[in-house]
């Protein structure tokens, strides 16, 4: 099955009228990011559950789905992302759109950037917290209502305090306070909550690492080329020989994290990555699933 993206619930329409995700349109400027919408006899909040996702930053930058997710240069961090939420699914009639399937809902969004993570932690919404705790990593987290009201927000701030750590057990408190579970194994929110259906995540045709000529396979490359120990003049070449022509500026700034001594290099495009430059880089391609 293809993995569950969580996306912006942005919508765009291009110039023929046809509506797109702004998320996947962001991450694949060319192709057709088309999307269906729910239509009778669907139903609207279909089922309850937690979807998860990991992604690296690069990747989570463009498709913009927290405003968490600005720092350009934090390389070594892992997007974790938990969306508990009421949803239908929806296959895209289009054949031609990158996007395979939609998911139409309303939830709570936790985005963990994870960092300073230690060897062999496998993270997922239930142990991060602890994880935190016990300083296997370090995290900051935003908490996003999509396709809830005011009502939903008052209930997150009453129990979610300034650099709290959501650990288990506040999770479920959290989830229990928005949501009920009807005897028939369905949900609904509590109380006076109102909610819609967004778009809150998508599966693709394509492998979400398969993009184009932007921000996340740039510095993708710009990583490769390093553990490759490939000078910058180096990877420029190879990349303008290619058929793919990432962008040059991405490769650059990719450069300058990795490669500890082009910062004070009078020759910057001439130097050669050094092996502890190489392993760096290839340990945040190791930790983002790329190699």
């Amino acid at each position: 099955m293809a993995d569950y993206l969580p996306i912006s619930p942005k919508i765009v329409t291009s110039g023929g009228g046809t509506e797109e995700s702004f998320s996947i349109k962001s991450l694949y400027p060319t192709k057709n990011a088309s999307i269906t919408r729910l239509s009778p006899p669907d139903t609207e909040f279909d089922s309850f559950d937690v979807k998860v996702s990991s992604t690296n930053v690069s990747t989570a930058l463009s498709l913009q789905f927290a405003s968490i997710l600005t720092s350009q240069t934090d390389y070594n961090s892992l997007v974790y992302t938990s969306d508990i939420c009421l949803y239908s699914t929806k296959d895209v009639s289009d054949l031609n759109s990158v996007i395979k399937t939609v998911y139409w809902g309303c939830g709570i969004r936790l985005v963990y950037r994870l960092w300073d993570i230690k060897e062999d932690f496998k993270a997922s919404y239930s142990t991060i917290g602890l994880a935190v705790q016990a300083g296997i990593a370090k995290a900051d987290c935003q908490i996003i209502g999509i396709g809830l009201d005011f009502a939903a927000f008052s209930t997150i701030l009453s129990q979610v305090q300034p650099f709290d750590v959501l650990d288990y057990e506040k999770i479920q408190s959290l989830q229990s306070s928005i949501f009920s579970t009807a005897p028939a194994g369905k949900a609904t929110t509590t109380g006076t909550i109102v909610k819609s259906s967004l778009p809150l995540g998508v599966e693709l045709r394509v492998n979400k690492t398969a993009t184009e000529k932007t921000v996340p396979q740039s510095i993708i490359y710009g990583a490769q080329c390093v553990t490759q120990k490939l000078t910058l003049t180096a990877a420029y070449a190879k990349n303008n020989n290619a058929a793919y022509s990432f962008d040059q500026f991405w490769i650059e700034k990719t450069y300058y994290k990795f490669v500890k001594s082009l910062a004070n290099s009078a020759a910057p495009e001439s130097v050669t990555p050094t092996d502890s430059d190489a392993a760096d880089a290839n340990a945040w391609l190791s930790l983002t699933g790329l190699i």
